[in-house]
């Protein structure tokens, strides 16, 4: 079998060729049940367990639930409650101008005390994540949650759920694996979706012979090398046969702008700054290039752009809008791919599930752009992408695969009254003792990393999200990303 992977050109640009000519049983490993699988199952006197055998048999009036280790797990929530894909009456693929799910009541839950979750890898500490992930999926099929940390007994009236959408599976190898043995376990028939699993597929299902398939993943999961893993893993569990040819990309910037952290946006400021985070002028692999600064055509109005120019020449040159941190990465991913010296086309970019609707457009805007672009007269980016050229958002790769799912098992709400949201997010345990937490209450970098799977002891406690425990900073970021969320939790919170 040939290598699955195979580096090209710069460190944060992989082109990744697959070919499975294996059996789909071939490689297949024993995978240890962890504990927190039979807690759930069968250990009555852990607070982990669920009563599965009394759990509803009527699952389509339940909540459709989504898990993510933070805020942007709002994000893939936005995309279910946006999806007009198919006709409400027929089920097909049209649309009705009425969201697929309207009905649909939805709960997530964000396990902010926990995260990042990407943490757990350089500490070697997957395990401990394994157990995460379970508990984030047995929270959501509990009927019970904590008003405040404080409380010792939680509170017996949270709605459970009839899917589970797991957000975290972009490079956890085998991340819902630990999931589906314990559904299967619990008989209830609920079913689990991942995120960048549907994105994948999606991309797979619509790439043509030799096009390559441009991903956008995060620093962390091109340095865990185990990204190629998670692909081969997707592929190989869709039955698919063909040669796969990756493009992958690091977002390094976007996403802390889209957070409107201060070392990368700052909209007071009007001189350069040295807290700035952002990329910089130079020649390194993620620098801005000074040569094609005509072809990111970066936006100065608005303070967009924070510079100093020192002989006539900008000497010093900082991005300070989101759509010039957008600019910056479209021109940056295509321009690399351009000199990878690669001939095929781009058939399909996938995005990261964090990116915002608002996001995406400025990415489609950015790429119409290129692809009219003339450097001496030749359109040097046109023949870079495919004439059938799609962005991949796996947010909305999910939310249609879920509908798909639920309409062929019967499980669609079909509520006539506006579907209801509410949202949980896990904060430090009272009873934590201070030599554990940091001074703002979080659990401290060593204790939290250094924890090991098995026990019954609560951490954390998962209580229902009040703008005391967003913040207000988030609460802004949630209503301009996410207008569809905010407007069902507004008066809630």
């Amino acid at each position: 079998m040939k290598n699955f992977i195979d580096k090209i050109g710069l460190s944060l640009i992989l082109v990744l060729t697959v070919v499975m000519t294996y059996s789909c049983n071939s490689e297949q490993a024993t995978v240890e049940i962890l504990p927190i699988v039979n807690k759930a199952v069968s250990d009555t006197n852990s607070p982990f367990y669920v009563n599965f055998a009394n759990y509803p048999k009527d699952l389509s009036k339940l909540s459709i639930g989504i898990f993510d280790e933070g805020i942007s797990g709002l994000v893939v929530n936005e995309n279910f409650l946006k999806l007009d894909k198919y006709n409400n009456i027929t089920g097909k693929e049209e649309k009705d101008g009425i969201p697929d799910m309207a009905g649909e009541n939805f709960q997530v839950f964000l396990d902010v005390a926990n995260s990042p979750y990407v943490t757990y890898f350089s500490q070697d500490n997957i395990d401990y994540l394994r157990e995460l992930l379970v508990k984030n999926s047995i929270f959501l099929m509990q009927n019970q949650f904590y008003n405040l940390s404080i409380d010792k007994k939680p509170t017996l009236d949270k709605k459970q759920v009839k899917i589970i959408i797991n957000a975290c599976d972009e490079n956890i190898l085998k991340s819902s694996s630990d999931i589906n043995t314990m559904l299967d376990k619990s008989s209830t028939g609920i079913k689990i979706i991942g995120v960048y699993e549907s994105g994948i597929l999606s991309a797979l299902a619509r790439k043509k012979k030799d096009e390559y398939i441009g991903i956008i993943t995060s620093d962390e999961a091109l340095k865990s090398g185990d990204l190629n893993k998670r692909i081969k893993e997707i592929a190989t569990k869709s039955g698919y046969t063909d040669k796969v040819n990756l493009f992958v990309f690091s977002d390094n910037y976007l996403l802390e702008a889209m957070k409107d952290n201060p070392d990368y946006i700052s909209k007071n400021l009007f001189s350069v700054r040295d807290s700035y985070k952002g990329p910089i002028l130079g020649k390194n692999e993620n620098d801005i290039d000074l040569e094609i600064l005509d072809i990111y055509n970066f936006n100065f109005s608005n303070n967009g752009i924070l510079c100093t120019i020192k002989n006539g020449k900008y000497d010093c040159l900082q991005l300070n809008s989101l759509e010039n941190y957008i600019r910056y990465q479209v021109v940056t991913i295509l321009d690399r791919y351009r000199r990878s010296g690669i001939q095929k086309p781009l058939n399909s970019l996938l995005l990261r599930y964090e990116y915002s609707y608002q996001v995406e457009e400025l990415i489609k805007k950015v790429i119409s752009e290129l692809q009219k672009k003339l450097i001496n007269g030749v359109p040097i980016y046109k023949n870079l992408i495919s004439e059938k050229f799609v962005l991949i958002n796996p947010s909305q790769a999910a939310a249609a695969r879920c509908y798909r799912l639920m309409r062929a098992q019967k499980l669609l709400a079909l509520n006539i009254e506006e579907g209801t949201l509410s949202i949980y997010m896990s904060i430090p345990s009272y009873q934590l003792p201070y030599s554990v937490l940091t001074n703002d209450g979080a659990l401290s970098f060593s204790f939290k990393y250094s924890r090991k799977e098995g026990s019954d002891k609560l951490d954390t406690k998962n209580v229902f999200a009040t703008r005391r425990y967003f913040g207000s900073k988030n609460i802004e970021v949630i209503k301009r990303y996410t207008p569809l969320v905010y407007s069902k939790i507004k008066n809630k919170i």
